[in-house]
This record gives structure tokens, C-alpha cells and sequence, in this order.
């Protein structure tokens, strides 16, 4: 219960605010059902699936709690560096452009983007701070990734299991082959909605934020 309530505090933006009061209504509710003396879940898990739609846009998020908050799923979910292939340390996470900054600001894509769509959540994943083994600073994924693919001992299937890790799926890994951003983008977005969906065990109408875009 502590980790849906968590996860849907993070992503509703629940304490962007005040909190003093929402504090304390969490915890006596929190309290309350786990001690079987609330039948109803918590409101901050409660409102979450209409609420998240409303306060997160996913090619928007640049900062925040909610940003933080999809680091912190990627760790969470074993993502290995682009480098090594390693499972990250805590300790030494570099929060990654996957489409390089400039590329995009200069139209290397084929467009030029401004600098939340440069920035957003979609476009960052975390490697180790001190990797630049394939030059992926400076390079569209349709110079590294071939690298990669090559230097990994399974090779197009290895780099697959590895992306995976960031969120990253099959259609998401055609996208970085062909240089494809806006494909790329909303491929990882329908794969970290549905992960945030599985952490606070709830379905969410995600047409609402694409209404508000």
C-alpha cells in the first residue's frame, strides 16, 4: 500500500503545495486501512487515475517530483549503461540526453525542436556519469546504437533486453535505428504509462491529457 500511495502521490503532483494538511489526511487514512479500521483505499491512490492524467504530460516534463520520479523508476528497474552494459550504480548516474541536445536544437532530425521538447522526461534516461564509450553525447542513435549492437556479445538481441530497461520497447528501438524522434517519444510514452498504471495498480484515461495537449 506504502508504494501505490508513493507512486501516486509522485505522479498527481499530490504535494507540489501545501502539504502540512495533505500530510496529515494521508497518514491517519493511510494508518486507518491498514489497520483494517478504512474499507476505502487512501484518497491519494483513490483519485490518482483521474487525477495523473490532468497533471502529467509526459512531453512536457522537464523537472519536478514527477520527473524525478521516472529516474527513479529506471533505477528501479535495473536499467544498464549504454557503455558498459552494466547495471548503474546509484551513486554514479548521469541523467542522458538518448537524442543528443544539439542534434535536435540544429534540425539534424530532420526538425528543430525548442528546448522543453528537447528536454522532456521522454528524451532522458540515466548511463554512468563518467561513460562516453560510443560517443553518445554527440551522436543521433542511429550512429551509436549500431555500436552497441555490434560491441554486445548478443548482439540486436542484447541491446533490445538492455533498452527494455529504460523503458524503451521493440517499436521504440526501430525509432532510434531510423533517427525517428517523434516516433521514439511517444513509443516510450505508452511504455511508461503503463508502468506507472502497474505501480499504483490502476487503470488511467490518458486521452485526457492528450485533450489538454
Amino acid at each position: 500500500m506504502v508504494q501505490r500511495w508513493y507512486w501516486a502521490s509522485t505522479f498527481s503532483r499530490r504535494y507540489s503545495g501545501s502539504s502540512d494538511t495533505i500530510s496529515y489526511k494521508d497518514y491517519t487514512e493511510g494508518r486507518d486501512w491498514i489497520r483494517g479500521e478504512r474499507t476505502e483505499v487512501p484518497e491519494a491512490i483513490q483519485d490518482a487515475s483521474t487525477v495523473i492524467p490532468v497533471e502529467l504530460d509526459l512531453s512536457s516534463l522537464t523537472r519536478g517530483g514527477p520527473y524525478s520520479g521516472i529516474m527513479s523508476l529506471l533505477v528501479l528497474n535495473d536499467a544498464r549503461d549504454f557503455g558498459t552494459f552494466e547495471s548503474i550504480t546509484v551513486h554514479e548516474v548521469d541523467d542522458h540526453h538518448i537524442f543528443p541536445d544539439g542534434k535536435l536544437k540544429n534540425g539534424a532530425t530532420g526538425s528543430k525542436y525548442g528546448k522543453t521538447a528537447r528536454n522532456q522526461i521522454l528524451n532522458r534516461t540515466v548511463i554512468e556519469s563518467q561513460n562516453n564509450r560510443f560517443n553518445i553525447r554527440d551522436h543521433l542513435p542511429g550512429d551509436y546504437i549500431p555500436d552497441m549492437i555490434d560491441a554486445h556479445p548478443q548482439g540486436e538481441a542484447g541491446i533490445k533486453d538492455l533498452l527494455q530497461g529504460h523503458f524503451i520497447s521493440e517499436d521504440g528501438f526501430e525509432a532510434l535505428l531510423s533517427d525517428d524522434y517523434e516516433r521514439f517519444c511517444q513509443a516510450r510514452k505508452e511504455v511508461l504509462r503503463n508502468e506507472i498504471e502497474r505501480r499504483i495498480r490502476a487503470s488511467i484515461d490518458w486521452a485526457v491529457s492528450e485533450e489538454m495537449v
